[in-house]
């Protein structure tokens, strides 16, 4: 999708607070995007005592925006009176650039941090970013309706949240055909690397090894599943801050021979085939607003066996998926009972609602909001 650029002499330029290229590439496809919308993108992380104040600093006002994403880590801390002050220091940083006309952009991608440890004071402490900002964005109606209703969000700040969807990752892996699962011989060849046999049922949940995911909940569940040919493999990389739990997994995993751990770095060269190498994916998180793994895996044409959740209105639209319901054992042995046609036939569709998230879209929403609140309207 190719759209026109904003005019000249408007907004040309968006500072990212903070960046995780490192660990997600969502942030630099979300950048190329924008930049084909005639804006550039810089990418910051937190620093000093005031990292918003000390960002905005080298904004190029007025025709360069400040756009934030993930603010936990501008606040988190294991003392709960150290947290409330970073958390109350970041709304009088926003309240204070607000005042100076600073435009303000902030992407919702969770509720709140994943493991926050006071998840209500989190909330409130992002309602008053979503309430201060030009603009917020999240990445379905659904995720729009479940932040304004856990926000209180007032009508008049609610017509400021605007739903920019979640682009797809298939643009990064040039051998993937959209709608096509990955074909015999590559399936061949990638088992043969990873030393699975043809006739096992491999079943891969990829991702940071990070503890809000519970992974020893899917752990226990397969551990107590007979199937003697199924492999539950768990691949992802460890942040130095995430040790403790890695070590966990390996510990709840060390009595099943059936499991495979392969907690390493993982480079986008590496990922197909990978992903071709497993019969399915494992969301094992129940996410909050929108999951980037599971658009991952959607996206390389693989069936989901998914956490219990109400699934109304999500983006993309995950019928036909096996559910933990009432559990995950029960997701095995859903999984476990389709036919190879059926399995094929559910991984083409999820690649096919993958292939239809538009980074261009998602820039088009986002480009004309920039311009909005440029324009003071």
């Amino acid at each position: 999708m190719r759209t026109e650029p904003l005019p000249a002499g408007t907004v040309q330029g968006a500072l990212f607070l903070p960046h995780y290229q490192r660990y997600n590439a969502y942030q630099r496809l979300l950048a190329e995007a924008l930049q084909r919308q005639g804006i550039t993108v810089r990418m910051l992380n937190f620093s000093g005592a005031f990292p918003l104040l000390r960002a905005a600093a080298t904004l190029g006002h007025p025709h360069e925006v400040l756009h934030l994403h993930w603010l936990d880590n501008a606040y988190a801390h294991q003392d709960p009176l150290r947290q409330a002050a970073k958390m109350l220091r970041l709304v009088l940083e926003l309240a204070c650039l607000r005042l100076r006309g600073v435009a303000i952009h902030y992407t919702a991608h969770n509720l709140h941090g994943h493991e926050a440890r006071w998840p209500r004071l989190e909330r409130w402490t992002l309602a008053q970013v979503v309430r201060l900002s030009r603009a917020t964005f999240v990445h379905s109606e659904a995720a729009r309706a479940r932040l304004l209703q856990r926000y209180a969000i007032p009508p008049r700040a609610a017509r400021r949240v605007h739903v920019a969807e979640h682009g797809h990752y298939q643009s990064l892996y040039r051998d993937i055909v959209p709608g096509v699962a990955a074909d015999e011989p590559a399936r061949a060849e990638a088992r043969a690397r990873y030393g699975f046999k043809s006739q096992q049922t491999v079943l891969l949940a990829f991702g940071l090894v990070r503890g809000y995911k519970s992974l020893d909940e899917q752990i226990r569940a397969f551990s107590a599943w007979s199937q003697a040919d199924a492999v539950l493999l768990i691949a992802g990389n460890v942040r130095p801050e995430d040790a403790a739990e890695a070590t966990r997994i390996r510990q709840a995993a060390a009595g099943d021979s059936r499991i495979r751990l392969l907690l390493q770095p993982w480079p986008d060269a590496e990922l197909p085939a990978l992903f071709a190498a497993a019969d399915a994916c494992v969301i094992a998180h129940d996410w909050q607003l929108t999951s980037g793994s599971l658009i991952l895996a959607m996206g390389f044409g693989k069936p989901l066996l998914l956490p219990r959740r109400k699934l109304d209105g999500e983006q993309p639209a995950l019928e036909g998926n096996p559910v933990a319901d009432p559990d995950w054992l029960a997701a095995f042995a859903a999984f476990h009972r389709l036919t190879p046609a059926e399995r094929a036939a559910i991984g083409a569709e999820n690649a096919r609602r993958a292939s239809a998230l538009s980074w261009d879209q998602a820039a088009a929403v986002i480009a004309r909001a920039y311009q909005t609140s440029a324009d003071g309207r």
